[in-house]
C-alpha cells in the first residue's frame, strides 16, 4: 500500500456537508435575479468550480445575459450568510480522521473554490480550522480548479513532494486538478446516488464511500 505524507482536502462536499446550502442559495439568487428555476442536478454538477464560473455556465446553458458578477455574488453570499447555520456540518468521522493524520505528523491543506471569508468561518464553526496551516482559496491563485495551480500552490507552501501527496475530493474538478498537478487522488463518494446519476468517469487513483479509508495510506 502506497504511503503519503501530504494530504490536500477539498472543502465543500468532502469535509463539509454544504450541498443543500449551495442549492438553496442558487435557487434564491437565480429566482431573484433571473426569475429562473434550474433543476438540482443542473446545479449540483457545477459544485466544485468557483462561483463566477458556475454563474457563467448557468447563464450560457439558459441563454441568459449575465449581470455584473459582483452584483450576483452579493445577492448569493448575503443570502448564504443569513442561512448557513441551519446547514453546515461535518461529514461522519471527519474530525477523527484529521486527528489521526495529525497525530502521525502528516501535513494537511485545504484546496477549495470557496473564498477565504466563508472558508475560514465554516472551518472555525466546525472546529477543524487548526488542522490546516495551509489554505488555498481562489484569492491565492490566478487559475482555479480544474487547473493545476491551486494544488501546486498548496504543495509549494507545504514544501511537499508530488510522489508523497494525495488530493482528496468529491468532484470531477478535484480529480482533474490532481491529475494536472501530477499527484494521486482519492475520490470520496459520500452521495453514491449523485455520483451514479452523473455517470462521470473520474480520473482518480482511489474511490471510497467514506473518509476513514484514507488512513490506510499513513
Amino acid at each position: 500500500m502506497k504511503k503519503y505524507d501530504y494530504f490536500l482536502f477539498d472543502l465543500d462536499g468532502t469535509l463539509l456537508e454544504t450541498e443543500e446550502l449551495i442549492l438553496e442559495c442558487f435557487k434564491h439568487s437565480l429566482k431573484l435575479v433571473y426569475n429562473l428555476k434550474v433543476p438540482d442536478e443542473k446545479l449540483v454538477n457545477k459544485i466544485g468550480l468557483p462561483l463566477k464560473d458556475q454563474v457563467k455556465l448557468i447563464c450560457l446553458e439558459n441563454q441568459l445575459r449575465e449581470i455584473p458578477f459582483a452584483e450576483f455574488q452579493a445577492i448569493h453570499m448575503n443570502h448564504q450568510l443569513k442561512i448557513w447555520r441551519k446547514f453546515i456540518k461535518l461529514f461522519p468521522q471527519v474530525r477523527e480522521t484529521l486527528t489521526q493524520l495529525q497525530e502521525k505528523n502528516k501535513k494537511l491543506a485545504i484546496v477549495t473554490s470557496r473564498k477565504m471569508p466563508t472558508t475560514e468561518l465554516y472551518l472555525k464553526h466546525t472546529k477543524i480550522f487548526d488542522f490546516f496551516p495551509v489554505i488555498i482559496t481562489p484569492e491565492k491563485t490566478t487559475q482555479h480548479k480544474p487547473k493545476a495551480e491551486p494544488a501546486l500552490k498548496a504543495m509549494e507552501e507545504m514544501k511537499a513532494k508530488k510522489a508523497r501527496t494525495l488530493f482528496i475530493g468529491d468532484s470531477i474538478y478535484d480529480m482533474q486538478c490532481a491529475k494536472e498537478s501530477g499527484i494521486d487522488s482519492y475520490l470520496i463518494r459520500w452521495n453514491e446516488s449523485w455520483n451514479d446519476h452523473k455517470k462521470v468517469i473520474y480520473p482518480t487513483n482511489y474511490q471510497e464511500k467514506n473518509l476513514t479509508k484514507v488512513l490506510q495510506f499513513i
